[in-house]
C-alpha cells in the first residue's frame, strides 16, 4: 500500500523536530561551516564511478548540485532507502524495472521494514475521572509485559495508557488504551513506484504477516480488557471501542475552524448518556464497541485485530547495518554504504532489529556513533 505525503511525514517528522530543537542550538547555527536550506527536498545522491560526490536537490531556489566529498543520509527508513534506490544502489531487477540504471548491487536496499504495531481501544470516561484542563499529561502509565509465546521474546509488549487524547475539548473525555507489539516478527519493504520512480516510495508494512504477531497482539489485547473489566476500573469509563485503522483523531486535534467545530460536537455527545453515545460514535470514529461482562474475560476477533492495527512513528531497518558478505546488509559497521567511498547512512534505518522500545533515543544514539566515527576518520 501507498504512503501519503502526510503518512510519510507522521511517520518520521516528530523525533526530526525533537532532534533539531536538541542539536540545532542557537550556537551552532552560527557557525560558519553549516547551511540549513529550508524548503528543500533531497532528490538523489550523484555518484561518480564507485563515489558519491554529493547530491542533487529542488527547492525554492530550483534543481542545485551541492558537492561534497562525504555525503550522510539521516532521512529515516521510509525515505533514505528511496535516495539510495533513486541514486541507482539497490536490487538490480527493481532498479531495472523503474527505469534506473544499477550501479551499486544491494539486495538489501528497501527490505527488512520493521515497525511497532498498534490497537487503540478509546474508553469514554466519566465525569469524576476526566483529567484536569490545565494539565496537559501524555501518558499516565505504561505497563511492559511478557506475551509468552513461543516465538516472542520477552519485554515484546507495552500497554499505554492515556489520560487524554488531545487538547481540544473532547480530549479529556476520551481516553485511550494502546496494546503495542514491541518485538514484530513481520517484515515490510520500502521501494520505488515504477510509474513514479521520483515520486513517494511505495510502501508496505505487511502487519501481521507472521502469525505470531497476530497471535500475540490478540493475547496481549485480551490482558489489557481485563484489566479494564476490573470492577475498580468500571467506575471511570461509560464504554470501551476499538478504534479502526484509520480513525480520524488527527482531524479531530487539529486547530482549524472544522476540527474545532467537530471537536466540540464530540465533547457534547460524551457528556450524554451511554445509550445515546454508543451508537452515534460508532458512526462518527469508526469504532467497535468492545462488550465487557464484568468477568474479566473479553476479547476481541483475530480478523478484528488485524483490520484495526496501526502503525507507530518508529520505522527502521531498511538499510540494514551487517557483515560485508551478507546479501541483506546495506551498510558496515561505521554506517558507510558498501560498494562506494563517501556515502554513509545515520538514522533508524541501519538498525537490523528494531528495539523493544521508543526508537527516537535509539536513532539519536546511532547518529551520535555515526559522527564520533566520520570525524575520526576524517
Amino acid at each position: 500500500s501507498s504512503e501519503g505525503r502526510n503518512g510519510i511525514e507522521a511517520q518520521t517528522g516528530h523525533s526530526n523536530r525533537l532532534s533539531a530543537s536538541a542539536y540545532l542550538t542557537a550556537e551552532v547555527r552560527r557557525r560558519p561551516n553549516l547551511r540549513i536550506l529550508t524548503q528543500t527536498e533531497v532528490a538523489k545522491v550523484e555518484i561518480e564511478g564507485k563515489s558519491a560526490r554529493g547530491i542533487v536537490a529542488h527547492g525554492e531556489q530550483g534543481s542545485v548540485r551541492l558537492p561534497a566529498r562525504h555525503v550522510i543520509l539521516s532521512a529515516g527508513a521510509l525515505l533514505s532507502p528511496t535516495l539510495l534506490l533513486r541514486s541507482g544502489i539497490g536490487p538490480a531487477a527493481g532498479l531495472q524495472r523503474c527505469g534506473v540504471q544499477p550501479l551499486v548491487v544491494r539486495e538489501g536496499v528497501g527490505a527488512n521494514l520493521q515497525n511497532h504495531v498498534t490497537l487503540n481501544i478509546g474508553v469514554t470516561l466519566n465525569a469524576a475521572f476526566r483529567q484536569d484542563v490545565d494539565e496537559q499529561t501524555f501518558a499516565v502509565a505504561c505497563l511492559r509485559f511478557s506475551s509468552g509465546h513461543p516465538d516472542g521474546p520477552v519485554s515484546d509488549m507495552l500497554g499505554s495508557f492515556v489520560a487524554r487524547t488531545g487538547l481540544l475539548p473532547h480530549g479529556t473525555r476520551l481516553g485511550m488504551i494502546g496494546v503495542h507489539l514491541y518485538a514484530p516478527a513481520s517484515r515490510g519493504s520500502v521501494g520505488l513506484d515504477p510509474g513514479a520512480p521520483d515520486g513517494l516510495p511505495s510502501v508496505d508494512f505487511r502487519f501481521m504477516s507472521a502469525s505470531a504477531d497476530l497471535e500475540r497482539m490478540v493475547s496481549a489485547a485480551g490482558r489489557v480488557l481485563g484489566m479494564l473489566d476490573d470492577p475498580a476500573l468500571r467506575t471511570a469509563f461509560l464504554a470501551a471501542f476499538l478504534f479502526p485503522s484509520r480513525a480520524p483523531l488527527q482531524l479531530l486535534n487539529r486547530g482549524s475552524v472544522l476540527g474545532r467545530n467537530l471537536s466540540a460536537s464530540l465533547a457534547a455527545l460524551l457528556d450524554l448518556p451511554q445509550i445515546v453515545q454508543s451508537p452515534i460514535l460508532s458512526l462518527l470514529l469508526g469504532a467497535n464497541r468492545i462488550r465487557l461482562d464484568g468477568r474479566g474475560q473479553p476479547n476481541i476477533s483475530a480478523d478484528l485485530a488485524a483490520q484495526s492495527a496501526v502503525p507507530m512513528a518508529h520505522p527502521v531497518g531498511t538499510c540494514a547495518i551487517g557483515a560485508s558478505d551478507d546479501d541483506n546488509a546495506v551498510v558496515d559497521p561505521e554506517g558507510r554504504v558498501y560498494g562506494l567511498d563517501g556515502l554513509s547512512v545515520a538514522d533508524a534505518s541501519i538498525m537490523p532489529v528494531i528495539p523493544r522500545a521508543n526508537t527516537a533515543l535509539s536513532t539519536m544514539m546511532v547518529a551520535e556513533r555515526a559522527a564520533a566515527l566520520i570525524r575520526k576518520r576524517h
